[in-house]
């Protein structure tokens, strides 16, 4: 397994308690900080925090989490046992692929509305024989970032973190979009307003912290 980025992710949430029962409870994550104002779960080798803000309006983020490469049909049949997933309206399929970067991924939307992604990434190398249980996430390795200026912003971060823009064939524009890092930890840099894939959530600028 490939070091993770984002050893920790904090995030703002206006619904703390509905939050931690659905990751803590109905997904089963391991719930490591259980505080009046915020919780954090352990997501393999990352830890998601979330904490309660009333000054921020309505946060939405995306994030992407990473499982086995060969588990991507086991990883969603345990999640529709436990909550809704969102289908592909291209193919009437939950599973959404990703050619260009050689993946599989499914979505889901958590209390607070945000973008949860569960994505197989068949260039990593770490197909696994065994149940898929909460266990086999690996790392948080994606976190979307909106601004008003994507080639700035994706420079900025690649400079703070050592960075380098990920190859996405598909990308018309890095006026719009572009992912900055690797397959075990990258931002997902896109302008406000441009609508998340699987949602129809337009992308907005919320408080996070790695």
């Amino acid at each position: 397994m490939a070091d993770a980025l984002f050893k920790k992710i904090r995030l703002a949430t206006t619904k703390l308690g509905e939050m931690r029962k659905f990751y803590g409870e109905t997904l089963g994550f391991p719930v490591i900080v259980d505080g009046e104002n915020q919780f954090a779960i352990q997501v393999g080798s990352s830890v998601l925090e979330f904490h309660i803000s009333a000054t921020v309006g309505q946060p939405l983020y995306h994030y992407a989490m990473n499982i086995p490469e060969n588990q991507i049909e086991d990883a969603l049949a345990w999640a529709q046992e436990r909550i809704e997933i969102v289908v592909n309206p291209s193919t009437g399929h939950p599973i959404f692929e990703f050619a260009h970067w050689n993946a599989h991924a499914f979505y889901f939307l958590d209390p607070e509305g945000n973008i949860g992604e569960v994505i197989a990434r068949h260039t990593m190398g770490n197909a696994s024989s065994k149940r898929f249980e909460v266990e086999q996430v690996e790392c948080v390795s994606e976190l979307g970032v909106a601004t008003s200026n994507v080639p700035l912003a994706a420079q900025l971060l690649a400079d703070k973190f050592g960075l380098l823009p990920y190859p996405d064939p598909n990308a018309s524009s890095n006026e719009e979009f572009q992912a900055v890092g690797s397959e075990s930890g990258m931002f997902i840099v896109a302008k406000k307003g441009r609508m998340w894939l699987s949602s129809d959530q337009k992308a907005g600028a919320f408080p996070a912290s790695v």
